[in-house]
């Protein structure tokens, strides 16, 4: 797993930028976690597609 004084180092160096990330994803399981999360949800926005763009009023 991963090493945590690395882990300390990051989150530090990253609380000390003036915009810091919103969510931050600390390891390479993590990493796999979000990317696999994301491409799920991309999924299943291109799914509904049709269904989502056909509410808007025509141009």
């Amino acid at each position: 797993m991963g090493n945590p004084a690395k882990l300390a180092e990051a989150v530090i160096q990253v609380a000390e930028l003036p915009n810091p990330p919103f969510r931050l994803w600390l390891g390479k399981d993590a990493y796999a976690v979000a990317t696999a999360k994301l491409g799920d949800m991309l999924n299943a926005i291109e799914n509904w597609k049709e269904t989502t763009m056909s509410t808007d009023f025509e141009e």
